[in-house]
């Protein structure tokens, strides 16, 4: 009798701890949100696999111009640089720095031909090795020579590039699922949002892996951003249950006005479009987190602030940013894990492409 009271007691005692009302000066580590629609499916992410797919050719044509560079081969580099009219290309820090599908630009390198190109030689001066105070290199002198650069070659080395920068990336949207489902966490405790998988540079890693995972964190956010205002859209609309496809519906606001304040907050920030350096989709998603509750009106989609939003509410919706931005973290989730099954097929898809190439070359011969 007194153990089965005592236990009695203990699930008195947890019941009660379990629906203690929180501390008013304790902020909720997750904003409340709507378990409606949870096991409904959805929608397809294959929408996003070109811009994922160009994105990592982009970083594996970056890397590779990094190791010609260092190798001293300039005139590959140059060619790789500027082929299809990519100039500039190996300093865009975008994801969105190719300009063709990633199939085609690959498919095209390797069937282009051989290019020679004139490449100028000089010894007798300090950048070639001398003294600057040496009399007897006064005399400078400079040759011209052919060197021929093998597209093909290029291709099959970039094919290779690519294999290694899909293997980093896989890992590292692991870190990035796991950062984004501890983010209101990591917020209150001051935590950095994110780090590699490996925790520091290492020799297997390509050199440029940290610029790689913080486009990664971009690319990721800009597209889960997209795919959170096209639920709001269907949801608005009445094509699509809330809560669809990775949106968390029944809170926030209703999807037209959480929808007409997102799409206005994405357009104005300008964080995640173009080369805007290192950190930016933290500084939007912390935009969105400090945020407070607006007043979304359905004639203009003008938003108050919080003093008065109180005394103007007929006719208009409130919407919390908090909330939005946490569907836009339920989406990123789904991403990293779409997207990481996206990269199970990188090397096969290379290896088609070689072996194509290689068929066709031989029916061109015989």
């Amino acid at each position: 009798m007194i153990p089965l009271l005592l236990l009695g007691l203990l699930d008195a005692r947890a019941a009660l701890h379990s629906h203690r009302a929180p501390c008013a000066t304790t902020r909720p580590a997750r904003p409340a949100r709507s378990a409606r629609s949870a096991a409904r499916p959805a929608m397809s992410l294959s929408r996003h696999d070109r811009i994922f797919d160009k994105f990592l050719l982009q970083r594996a044509v970056q890397t590779q111009i990094y190791y010609l560079n260092e190798l001293h081969d300039q005139p590959s580099a140059r060619f790789i640089a500027n082929f299809l009219d990519h100039q500039g290309i190996d300093t865009y820090h975008g994801f969105d720095g190719l300009r063709v599908d990633a199939e085609d630009y690959i498919q095209k390198l390797l069937e282009s031909p051989p290019t020679t190109v004139q490449v100028r030689s000089s010894w007798g001066s300090v950048s070639w090795g001398g003294s600057p105070g040496n009399p007897h290199l006064s005399q400078h002198a400079s040759a011209t020579h052919d060197f021929v650069v093998y597209p093909d070659r290029i291709g099959a080395a970039l094919l290779r590039v690519r294999d290694q920068i899909a293997d980093e990336v896989s890992a590292d949207l692991d870190v990035l699922a796991g950062c984004d489902a501890d983010f209101w966490r990591q917020r209150e405790s001051g935590a950095a949002h994110a780090t590699l998988a490996d925790g520091s540079s290492t020799a297997e890693s390509s050199p440029t892996r940290r610029a790689t995972f913080d486009l990664l964190q971009k690319l990721t956010l800009h597209v889960a951003v997209k795919q959170t205002l096209l639920v709001l859209s269907r949801e608005r609309r009445g094509g699509l249950a809330p809560g669809s496809g990775g949106a968390s519906g029944g809170g926030g606001g209703e999807p037209s006005a959480r929808h007409a304040w997102l799409e206005r907050k994405f357009a104005q920030s300008g964080f995640l479009c173009g080369d805007q350096g290192f950190g930016t989709s933290r500084l939007f998603l912390d935009s969105l987190a400090a945020h407070g509750a607006v007043v979304v009106r359905p004639d203009i989609s003008a938003d108050l602030d919080g003093a008065r939003a109180e005394a103007r509410t007929d006719g208009c919706t409130i919407v919390d940013p908090r909330e939005i931005a946490n569907q836009i973290l339920d989406v990123r989730m789904l991403l990293a894990k779409h997207f990481k099954g996206r990269l199970e097929g990188v090397h096969a898809r290379g290896t088609d492409q070689l072996r194509n190439r290689l068929e066709r070359s031989l029916r061109a011969k015989f």
